[in-house]
């Protein structure tokens, strides 16, 4: 597994947790775009993001997805929601004692989430991919695109 971040941010507790449940962890602090079309990236399994697409215009994001596409089998996205609830849900995060800049950066990451297909729409055209992209509660919206086997795909 390679955890990518611009900052070498993990842990050495957390790198001892995933290594004593059989997982060879590497750390690299690198762009998430230039990590995904690293050879030795290309062809893994699962691409996981979380929380962290939001922080891309559609060009920006097009580009990542394109990279991810091209170094897994399997991507997995959960990010903000962007509807009436979360912006009503960010709005009360002081009621359960957040503070300023929790407040602040949770309304502006609902105001940059996603609805509807809008991620899948960003993802590369192309056969051989399948895509389920949804609300995930009341605050959460998921992305799952799957590389098919068989029947003909790519």
């Amino acid at each position: 597994m390679m955890l990518v971040d611009r900052q070498p941010v993990v842990s050495d507790d957390t790198l001892k947790r995933f290594r004593g449940i059989g997982w060879r962890t590497t750390v690299v602090a690198e762009d998430a775009r230039e990590a995904l079309l690293r050879p030795d990236v290309a062809g893994g399994d699962l691409v996981l993001a979380n929380l962290f697409l939001h922080h891309f215009d559609d060009e920006a994001l097009r580009g990542l997805l394109a990279a991810a596409a091209g170094a897994c089998q399997l991507m997995v996205a959960c990010e903000p929601r962007r509807s009436v609830l979360a912006r009503w849900g960010a709005r009360l995060l002081g009621g359960i004692g957040c503070g300023a800049v929790t407040r602040h950066d949770a309304r502006v990451s609902v105001e940059a989430g996603f609805r509807d297909r809008e991620l899948s729409a960003l993802w590369p055209a192309g056969a051989g991919w399948r895509m389920d992209e949804r609300r995930v509660g009341p605050f959460s919206h998921r992305l799952v695109a799957w590389r098919e086997t068989g029947r003909g795909a790519d």
